[in-house]
């Protein structure tokens, strides 16, 4: 098994819910394993379930299902910041820990533009779910290759 079919076979798991009040929202499927519920959970870093952070794992799991090179998928996550003041007011009014991102951008860039600030923030929320999701995918992957090498050792 490699990281993309592993990010491949997460990304189906993920499914589309309504609220009471009829607004939409991402969560995983019942039928998801226990190792998945951990990624989502870790990707978290200890914040509630937010919909800004459901729809960053899938696109990280996106970008690796699609992509051979982990660094060419970071490089895509990148692409993907928003870039209309409406939704990244959106993003950062979500959440009041939000602002951390944006003061690390702060210390980390020249920025001329409370929008450039914004993008950048995003940015490294975008690129800490990545590295999140990347190193929970490479988890399982070494208990998947461990469960194959005792299977094959028991054959033996």
């Amino acid at each position: 098994m490699t990281i993309q079919k592993l990010a491949d076979d997460a990304q189906k798991l993920f499914v589309k819910a309504k609220r009471p009040d009829g607004s939409e929202f991402t969560k995983l499927a019942l039928v998801a394993p226990e190792w998945l519920s951990d990624l989502v959970r870790e990707a978290h870093d200890g914040m509630l379930p937010d919909n800004h952070k459901y729809e960053f794992i899938e696109d990280a799991l996106t970008a690796i299902a699609e992509t051979e090179d982990l660094d060419d998928a970071r490089t895509e996550i990148g692409e993907q910041v928003d870039f209309t003041t409406h939704k990244l007011t959106a993003w950062l009014a979500s959440y009041n820990a939000r602002v951390a991102y944006c003061d690390e951008a702060l210390d980390d860039a020249d920025l001329e533009t409370t929008c450039q600030l914004l993008t950048r923030g995003q940015l490294y929320e975008r690129l800490e779910v990545f590295d999140s999701v990347c190193a929970e995918l490479s988890k399982q992957l070494e208990i998947e290759h461990d469960k194959e090498s005792e299977k094959t050792e028991e054959k033996e």
